[in-house]
């Protein structure tokens, strides 16, 4: 099987990818055209990941370039994109599934632009994913393109701004996208926003995995000083909901108010009353608060 190619590299990195890499893959194949080269490091996954990988490509002329090196997320994408031979950079996730015109959209971004923008969509059947996908997904054209900071599941780069700016900060193993975007535009380079270019992946599909999810996306923010302002209000829920468990029944009111507004955030998001919206809201605030004051404490 042989398709066009464009002269630019795919960048991924992998750890313990078995059960995803394989869809990820085959959305490359069915791309409408091939990168020339795909750069993957993987920090030496216990599974099948990488012979998976291989296999599924296999059946391309696509140059396959593994490293296996153990490093986290932003060791990883520095060391693919020092190794990637074109100039022209692809960035992405192995997690995910790319959407058919996805690289096109990226390359042909990247002859007008130092920087593409690509977005996501999230997927998911559970009760879980699809009451979070309500409540936290934003349709691309309410994004402001001029201030929107890509996340790296799908990015466009020359490799001179990722030189430029000393790429990802190797000691970030979360948000260390937002903070290579906020670098490269502090640099001057240019931002094209490409919705267009899509990628999507299932959303946590557990309790659990949320609170986890949300937990240390704002350690990351406290330790990094992102989002400052935006986290008193998510270190304001947490507090309401433990005061009012630990001195129950005597503030039973703050927790009602609480319960108010939680529905009236989530009917206004959602356009319509579930309750496991509601649940699912409060979850996520309060590992919000809990993870900031964490990474505070722990800075």
């Amino acid at each position: 099987m042989n398709k066009e190619k464009l002269d630019i590299s795919l960048i991924i990195t992998t750890y313990n990818e078995e059960k995803s890499i394989a869809k990820f893959c085959k959305s490359i194949i069915e791309q409408t055209f091939w990168p020339a080269q795909i750069v993957l490091v993987d920090s030496i996954s216990k599974d099948d990941t990488v012979r998976i990988f291989r296999e599924s490509l296999s059946c391309t002329d696509i140059e396959l370039k593994v490293i296996e090196e153990k490093c986290n997320i932003s060791q990883g994408r520095n060391l693919a994109i020092g190794n990637a031979d074109f100039e022209k950079v692809a960035v992405t996730d192995a997690g995910v599934a790319l959407v058919d015109n996805w690289l096109h959209e990226i390359y042909t971004g990247l002859e007008e632009s130092d920087i593409v923008s690509g977005y996501y969509e999230y997927t998911g059947e559970n009760l879980i994913q699809k009451s979070y996908k309500r409540l936290f997904y934003k349709p691309s054209e309410r994004i402001d393109g001029a201030t929107f900071n890509p996340s790296s599941r799908s990015l466009g780069l020359h490799k001179y701004a990722w030189e430029a700016v000393g790429g990802y900060d190797e000691s970030f193993a979360i948000g260390e996208d937002t903070d290579f975007d906020i670098k490269m535009r502090k640099a001057g380079f240019s931002f094209l926003f490409k919705p267009s270019a899509l990628v999507a992946w299932d959303v946590r599909d557990t309790f659990k995995a949320l609170f986890l999810q949300h937990f240390r996306y704002s350690k990351w923010d406290a330790r990094i000083g992102q989002n400052q302002t935006g986290h008193v209000i998510f270190i304001t829920w947490f507090l309401v909901i433990m005061m009012s468990l630990i001195l129950a029944p005597f503030t039973i009111i703050p927790l009602a108010g609480l319960f108010l507004i939680s529905t009236a955030i989530s009917v206004k998001k959602c356009g319509k009353f579930h309750i496991e919206d509601i649940a699912i809201l409060n979850l996520c605030y309060m590992a919000k608060g809990i993870g900031y004051v964490f990474g505070k404490i722990f800075k």
